[in-house]
């Protein structure tokens, strides 16, 4: 694996950084246009991460890159069909409309929902450049979050090595750069996230050319059934892991996290939401 420096202390978005990590690993050809949107958009708002690594260091760019990944709250992700590599700034259902739409007439044998702790956390503790020295940025759910889910995980993507800024490989290149990821994670990561595992027939049922051509993390519109009379109703998701049966022409296995039913912070029920049948 090709290892990966920055030997003077430089600051980039996440997503520049990203993009650049790739094209030094020969990917360039296949980096799509969604680096550029969010480097844009980060870099208005000045949001940075601080890097300075050594070549004694032997730090691959595979492990870079994740470290971005994670840090920037970006999630890689790649076109089968044309090999494009693109990302996309969190995985909560951003408010806009969402085209392709599945109901139980596509899903083979759906599970039940369940609750997806893999990811769960009840505070951020992220560390930023405070002139030579590291400064610190902190915060938590409510303790009502708290005590109902029973955790104590604490998100720390950064362990500091020393007091100053030139012992460390990333830091957040300030303050309102920190919290903003680090709330971003809380938001999304407070609480529990449901997720299903299904079969899924290759295109919308009635409408064999209207295939799904499912990606990692291509977003759908869910309306299933839940128990008697409670249904969600174009209720945003993402697939999260998938395979495709070429021969068989279906997806044997389809794992999809719901992106907006549950979210810290916020009056809302963590049950099953009741919902009226559809007049």
């Amino acid at each position: 694996m090709q290892d990966v420096a920055v030997t003077v202390p430089t600051n980039r978005t996440p997503a520049a950084a990203i993009k650049r990590a790739l094209i030094s690993g020969g990917l360039g050809a296949f980096v799509g246009s969604s680096f550029d949107l969010i480097d844009a958009s980060d870099a208005a708002n000045g949001f940075q991460i601080w890097m300075h690594i050594l070549t004694t260091q032997n730090k691959t760019l595979g492990s870079h890159i994740a470290k971005l990944l994670e840090l920037g709250d970006l999630w890689l992700t790649f076109n089968v069909q044309t090999g494009a590599i693109d990302v996309v700034r969190g995985l909560a259902w951003d408010g806009i409309g969402i085209v392709t739409r599945a109901t139980d007439n596509e899903f083979i044998n759906r599970e039940d929902l369940d609750f997806d702790s893999s990811n769960l956390i009840v505070a951020y503790d992220l560390f930023f450049v405070n002139g030579a020295e590291i400064g610190r940025a902190q915060g938590e759910v409510d303790q009502t979050i708290i005590d109902q889910w029973a955790n104590s995980k604490v998100w720390t993507p950064i362990k500091p090595q020393g007091r100053t800024i030139m012992t460390e490989n990333y830091l957040y290149s300030n303050a309102a750069t920190a919290d903003f990821f680090g709330q971003r994670r809380l938001d999304y990561f407070g609480v529990p996230r449901v997720r299903f595992k299904t079969s899924m027939k290759p295109a919308e049922s009635g409408n064999n050319l209207k295939l799904y051509n499912l990606q990692l993390l291509t977003q759908l519109a869910l309306t299933i059934r839940l128990h008697e009379n409670q249904y969600f109703i174009d209720e945003p998701a993402r697939v999260v892991q998938f395979t495709f049966d070429e021969n068989r022409q279906v997806y044997p296995s389809v794992t999809l996290e719901l992106t907006n039913y549950l979210a810290p912070n916020i009056t809302r029920d963590v049950t099953f939401p009741v919902r009226p049948v559809p007049t």
